[in-house]
């Protein structure tokens, strides 16, 4: 990302960037969610840069939508239906951390490894 201002990043440009820089992580939801709040800003971004990623890589095939919520400080990001995702590396603290904080579990490893860690 250089010296760009990380606020003026958009999701297309961070997902972009990492297919060169970061090694892939699935990540493994129990139960699937429908959705999931996003704070806005870094959050957002990293979130919204996964869906790019895997709507790309066929993992999402019905898409997805934002939509404000009550709250201006965050968004409501409709799946549909999801029970995996493909994140990079640099976008797993805050998608952890967002999927944490709407009371998501599951257990994510980085791809073409055993190990995996439970959240």
């Amino acid at each position: 990302m250089g010296n760009r201002d990380p606020a003026r990043v958009t999701p297309e440009q961070l997902a972009a960037e990492h297919d060169y820089l970061c090694e892939l992580w699935r990540v493994r939801l129990d139960p699937p969610i429908r959705g999931l709040f996003a704070a806005e800003g870094e959050e957002l971004t990293n979130v919204l840069a996964t869906l790019l990623i895997c709507e790309r890589d066929g993992i999402l095939p019905g898409g997805w939508s934002l939509a404000p919520t009550q709250d201006p400080a965050q968004r409501w990001v409709d799946v549909g239906w999801c029970e995996w995702l493909v994140a990079h590396e640099g976008m797993m603290p805050a998608l952890v951390g967002c999927l944490r904080r709407n009371g998501c579990h599951g257990r994510y490893r980085k791809a073409g490894t055993e190990r995996s860690y439970g959240f």
